[in-house]
């Protein structure tokens, strides 16, 4: 499986999740995640190629 790291972005009223890296390693992520300043606007998830794959 692959995970893919996200930050929360904030243009104006929107808000969009932007990808930053993708790794089958979902442990080092979360490492990456919660050293960053403000984890709380940092997600790991499913790849969306990885859950396009699954669901064919």
């Amino acid at each position: 499986m692959m995970y893919a790291l996200e930050h929360l972005t904030r243009q104006g009223p929107e808000h969009q999740w932007k990808q930053y890296a993708v790794c089958a390693n979902k442990d080092l992520l979360e490492r990456i995640r919660h050293s960053q300043p403000r984890p709380e606007e940092w997600r790991v998830r499913l790849s969306v190629q990885q859950r396009k794959e699954e669901a064919a």
